[in-house]
């Protein structure tokens, strides 16, 4: 059988989800949007707050939703085309661990950590974007949402994400984004930041993830939505079953974006996991997890909408830097790209989103060279088949100190910055380094080397101004948390 989903199958699990928005409906706990699908045709419930979609919605959604959109960085400079089947990968997650660089010690993680991620991904060449990363424990709580994004803002280039817990972060976040994108024209047109709504499996938005959909629409900000439905738990134990569900939750998102804002960029993403029946464990790492994401990634392409992916992407169930670390990782990277993932973040997370490590978030980097290189397939030609040089150096001939060899090797070949590929002998000449070994001097010399990716000075001071504002507002005083700070 194919690992892909066949076409019939596709169209199966699309008419079973057509049938369960129509039969039975999902969840919206939320007046506004009830409101907003009744008034466009559905058919909607509002004591029990159910709302049923006839497949004309499902069809003017899918027809209104762009295949793919632009994302750019702080300055307005790089343009980043999400859709366009080149992966964007991306790193964060909100992780309230971090393991430290001898790969054993864990702990919360503190602003300086934050900080170090994001000077990290910035200066990682296939990393596209940023989420928004650890809770950080050197803050209060009840700011920690908006410290992150604050802090991304100031000292992260690339495009991130403006979530919070709830929908009063997401609104402080969105104004903080005002300091960089300065009038409604840069703020549309070239969009900084997304927004992630998430339903609530099984068959529900809750008052905070139906408001994220509100929000984003409202304010055109391009919406990741993300359903992750947990198979045997809070979804059917089938893996088709599962998927249908999911199906059904990102569709029924989909449908009031482009109520609202017709042509919103919306991004049809998933990270379904399923339960260790041993012990009802989240398993995220699986080769089930890993098949039920190529096919959320499936469905996307069915759709015609850009695809994306959770925080499976290079995921690991493991909590060390290991052998199953690296077997997880690598084989997830290579079955979502092989799949067609346009968007995916990640990178660095481990033990059940528990947990986040800059060493796995360059060797997840490092994984991802290979599968790019992969992906990109033997260039085949009359000059790389090589006949003259072969004809040249003939029978028992020596091709080492031929310039052919000298001008090829490096187009033709990657080398590795981490893994090590030396003669043993001269991997133990060189002291026996570990991978994890390797990892941490790479992080430590990277984060040496680079320079953080200020805000430029004017910009900065309308930041701090608006987190000032925000935090005032919130009972907190900014200057009580300065020093947490570079200088």
């Amino acid at each position: 059988m194919n690992h892909q989903l066949s076409d019939s199958q596709l169209e199966q699990i699309h008419f079973t989800a057509l049938k369960i928005l129509i039969k039975v409906g999902i969840k919206v706990h939320n007046k506004e949007a009830l409101k907003i699908f009744e008034k466009a045709g559905a058919q909607v419930d509002f004591l029990s707050e159910t709302v049923k979609i006839p497949e004309d919605m499902i069809t003017y959604a899918l027809n209104q939703a762009p295949s793919k959109f632009s994302m750019y960085d702080r300055e307005m400079e790089k343009e980043y085309v999400w859709g366009d089947s080149e992966l964007k990968l991306g790193s964060g997650g909100s992780v309230i661990n971090i393991l430290e660089g001898d790969g054993q010690t864990v702990r919360p993680p503190k602003t300086s950590d934050l900080i170090n991620m994001y000077k990290l991904t910035d200066n990682l060449q296939e990393v596209s974007w940023t989420a928004p990363g650890s809770f950080v424990s050197d803050v209060p709580q009840e700011i920690s949402a908006i410290w992150r994004f604050y802090i991304r803002l100031k000292y992260g280039a690339k495009p991130s994400c403006a979530d919070g817990i709830d929908l009063i972060d997401l609104a402080d976040n969105c104004e903080l984004l005002q300091a960089v994108r300065s009038n409604g024209d840069d703020y549309k047109q070239k969009p900084f930041a997304i927004v992630q709504p998430c339903p609530m499996s099984p068959l529900c938005w809750t008052p905070e993830g139906a408001g994220y959909l509100l929000e984003s629409a409202r304010r055109k900000m391009p919406a990741l939505m993300l359903a992750m439905p947990f198979a045997g738990v809070s979804a059917p134990i089938t893996m088709a079953g599962a998927i249908a569900l999911q199906t059904v939750e990102l569709l029924s998102g989909l449908v009031l974006l482009q109520i609202i804002e017709p042509g919103l960029p919306s991004i049809y993403g998933g990270g379904a996991s399923h339960a260790d029946m041993r012990d009802i464990s989240n398993v995220m790492g699986s080769i089930e997890a890993q098949m039920m994401d190529a096919a959320t990634i499936q469905m996307a392409r069915f759709y015609k909408l850009p695809a994306g992916t959770a925080a499976i992407f290079g995921y690991t169930d493991s909590k060390r830097n290991d052998y199953q670390a690296g077997a997880e990782s690598a084989l997830g990277q290579l079955i979502l790209s092989l799949n067609g993932a346009d968007v995916a973040y990640g990178l660095g997370i481990m033990a059940g989103m528990d947990c986040n490590s800059l060493e796995k978030i360059v060797l997840d980097h490092e994984i991802f060279k290979s599968v790019k290189k992969f992906l990109s397939g033997i260039e085949v030609s009359e000059e790389t088949l090589a006949f003259d040089i072969i004809n040249q150096v003939g029978p028992e001939g020596d091709f080492l100190s031929n310039k052919f060899t000298f001008d090829w090797f490096k187009k033709e070949y990657d080398f590795a910055e981490i893994f090590d590929r030396k003669a043993r002998g001269v991997w133990e000449s060189k002291g026996a380094v570990s991978c994890q070994e390797h990892a941490r001097e790479y992080v430590k010399t990277l984060l040496d080397k680079a320079d953080l990716n200020r805000l430029p000075p004017t910009q900065d001071k309308e930041l701090d101004k608006i987190m000032s504002k925000i935090l005032k507002r919130r009972s907190f005083k900014l200057e009580n948390y300065l020093n947490l700070l570079p200088e």
